[in-house]
């Protein structure tokens, strides 16, 4: 399945990308260290992680507490 990941801040600007990626059916982690794609430590707060996987999209807050 097709899926896609990214964290968002509070205006909806990305600060972090996972790659594109192609995986098979069933259970899989990723972890996030709480840097931007610049490698900058984000500070605490609440981000959204969004989800897109083939067709669907979901979106869900996290709270990074440094």
């Amino acid at each position: 399945r097709e899926f896609s990941l990214g964290v968002y801040n509070l205006a909806g600007r990305a600060v972090k990308e996972f790659p594109d990626n192609v995986l098979p059916v069933g259970g899989h982690e990723v972890f996030w260290n709480g840097k931007s794609d610049g490698g900058e430590s984000l500070p605490s707060g609440v981000y959204f992680i969004r989800l897109r996987v083939d067709n669907e999209t979901r979106a869900m807050p996290v709270v990074l507490i440094r």
